[in-house]
Order: C-alpha cells, then sequence, then structure tokens
C-alpha cells in the first residue's frame, strides 16, 4: 500500500499541490488470520522535502465475536470504499493528471496506441466530474 500512497503523493507534488493530502487517508486495507481482522487506513505525512508514509489502524474485528455482532463489518467496510470513497478518491487523481504539462517528461517511453488508449480512459472515467 505505500506504494500505491507514493505514487499520488509524487503525483501531487509535480503539480505542486502537496499539501492537500497531509495526513489523509489515500489507501485502505485488510489483514486477517484465524481470529481477528484489522482494518488499515494508509496515508503520508508530508514534511517540506521529506514524505513519510504511515498505517493507521481503522478497526480490529474479532470473528467469534458477541452474537456475530461484527460479522458484517468488513464487508460493510469494502462496499463503502468501492462505492462512496473510490469515486471521491479517482476524481482526486484525475484533476491532479488534469494538471500535468504535456511536456512533461517521466522518462518513460511511450508507444502511441498506449498513449491513446490511456487518453481515452481518462477520459471515461474523469468525465463524470
Amino acid at each position: 500500500m505505500t506504494l500505491a500512497v507514493r505514487g499520488v503523493a509524487e503525483l501531487y507534488k509535480v503539480v505542486k499541490r502537496e499539501k492537500e493530502l497531509q495526513r489523509d487517508i489515500l489507501a485502505f486495507s485488510v489483514s486477517h488470520d484465524h481470529e481477528p481482522m484489522r482494518l488499515y487506513g494508509h496515508y503520508p505525512v508530508i514534511e517540506e522535502d521529506k514524505t513519510t508514509f504511515y498505517r493507521h489502524r481503522i478497526k480490529k474485528i474479532y470473528f467469534p465475536s458477541e452474537e456475530g455482532k461484527d460479522r458484517w463489518a468488513a464487508y460493510k467496510f469494502t462496499k463503502n470504499v468501492y462505492n462512496l470513497w473510490m469515486q471521491i478518491h479517482l476524481k482526486r487523481i484525475c484533476s491532479a493528471i488534469d494538471e500535468l504539462s504535456p511536456d512533461l517528461d517521466l522518462g518513460v517511453a511511450l508507444c502511441d496506441s498506449l498513449t491513446s488508449r490511456n487518453r481515452d480512459c481518462h477520459q471515461r472515467c474523469c468525465s463524470r466530474k
């Protein structure tokens, strides 16, 4: 998850908007074993030219809990990430991509078909602003 958070943080640094991400959760993860399940949020702390990445435990759920009280917590959490949070996060990323300079050299050679395919995907995903 740190790589995903780092990617978004680097994108925002390129467009000089990194302060908008300060301590905002940019990714979620779920881990589990035979009893507990843990939900985490991942976020950056940006100070001048140094960025540090952290993980915050949102909730710890025990599967054999009292009368199955938290039985659906992980499902509801994950569903809300996809249905609610992801829409906002995608728009946030698209807004930063829209600010990228067309002559920006990322040091990666792209073929024309890949470039046009990415442009089409970007237009489909971000046209719902």
